[in-house]
């Protein structure tokens, strides 16, 4: 799978107060896989460190890894901490919403500035919020081109723009998030182990060495029919073409396997300049010029472990030290509640006196006093 990491957090509801923190990926096939899961206090920086930490004994450190969360200081500072090789991007949903960028045009323009591969297609859209919004123009560069734009980026983000996927794990766990904590990891364990199980490549013997997987498959049988009309002329044979396509020239280093267009470098897979050159060479396919991690061999293993459940009852040793329960230091979000309230207008007690022996009598609100003359007057009309 690509090295490739969104990260994100949910809160914790009912009794269980706390804080899920969720890391996933995205398989070979482009479908969403469970890394790591757990519980903190909060969202503090010790929190991220600990959680990424963990997560970084497990998998590892890459040059070319690439993180995806949200602006949270605490990320930013953990990342930095645990992972300092990898490029942290920002999220361009949440970036979104802290422009305030709420009309139709305003957020087809965003998206055309955060998807342009080019620098020159940057500018010319960046250019046209800073007119229209300079306030969300102003926020975009203090946050950083190269944090959440596809053209000025120094390393790869393999394509992806935002954390959804893991927004996606924390509406499936939307309710499962009320148990007690316990339930909830159990929860995750059994949804890798259903996920595992479906996903896995059951076939007979190995699939074919160039064969890409069925997501990889559509997207490029896709650009090889929108570039269907593209002229290609050749630079130096077997090497580097120029293509012509409907808008641009671009060129094809096949030696280096980069292309002007930059989606080849970015995606991983051939973009459609790299399609046409294919088809001018004589080419059956061009599923050789496609990452590695898009094959249907790296999806075979990706799935090769299986995931067993936990042996029940659980074996408990004897010197286990009795630890007590967490102290919930930080104050929770929302409003404190509080028993002792202001009461309403009506709602004051009323000090009830017999007007014979003016004896005080129980304490009574206006509201039963109203009761019982509703009830009175009923009875009184039954009656006659």
């Amino acid at each position: 799978m690509r090295p490739l990491i969104k990260i994100d957090v949910a809160h914790l509801k009912g009794r269980y107060l706390g804080t899920n923190l969720l890391a996933v990926g995205m398989d070979d096939n482009n479908q969403i896989i469970p890394l790591a899961a757990g519980v903190a206090q909060g969202e503090k920086v010790e929190s991220w460190s600990w959680f990424l930490g963990k997560l970084k004994e497990s998998i590892g450190d890459r040059n070319d890894m690439a993180i995806i969360s949200d602006r949270h200081f605490a990320i930013t500072i953990a990342c930095k901490i645990v992972f300092p090789r990898a490029f942290h991007g920002y999220c361009c949903c949440h970036l979104m919403m802290n422009c305030n960028l709420k009309s139709r045009k305003h957020k087809a323009l965003f998206w055309k500035t955060c998807k342009a591969y080019l620098v020159s297609d940057f500018d010319s859209a960046i250019a046209k919020i800073r007119s229209f919004k300079p306030d969300a123009y102003r926020k975009l560069e203090e946050a950083g081109f190269d944090k959440w734009s596809r053209a000025y980026r120094p390393a790869k983000r393999y394509n992806y723009l935002t954390s959804n996927i893991a927004e996606s794990i924390n509406s499936l766990t939307k309710n499962v998030r009320k148990v007690p904590v316990t339930m909830l990891i159990e929860y995750y364990r059994e949804l890798i182990q259903q996920w595992y199980c479906d996903r896995r490549y059951n076939g007979e013997g190995e699939p074919p060495a160039d064969a890409l997987t069925s997501w990889a498959s559509a997207k490029v049988n896709d650009r090889m029919i929108k570039s269907a009309t593209w002229v290609v002329r050749g630079i130096r044979h077997g090497k580097i073409y120029q293509v012509r396509d409907s808008r641009s020239v671009h060129t094809v280093n096949l030696t280096e396997g980069e292309c002007s267009c930059r989606k080849w470098q970015l995606s991983g897979l051939p973009c459609g300049h790299v399609c046409v050159v294919a088809r001018f060479s004589e080419m059956s396919n061009c599923n050789h010029w496609a990452k590695g991690w898009f094959s249907q061999t790296t999806l075979k293993r990706t799935y090769q472990q299986l995931v067993h459940p936990l042996k029940e009852p659980w074996e408990t040793p004897g010197d286990v030290q009795v630890v007590l329960p967490p102290a919930i230091v930080k104050r929770q979000p929302g409003r404190p509640k509080e028993k002792q309230r202001i009461r309403s207008q009506g709602e004051e007690p009323r000090i009830v006196r017999c007007s014979r022996c003016v004896v005080q009598q129980q304490r009574i609100t206006n509201q039963m006093l109203a009761r019982r003359w509703i009830m009175t007057k009923t009875m009184l009309r039954w009656m006659m």
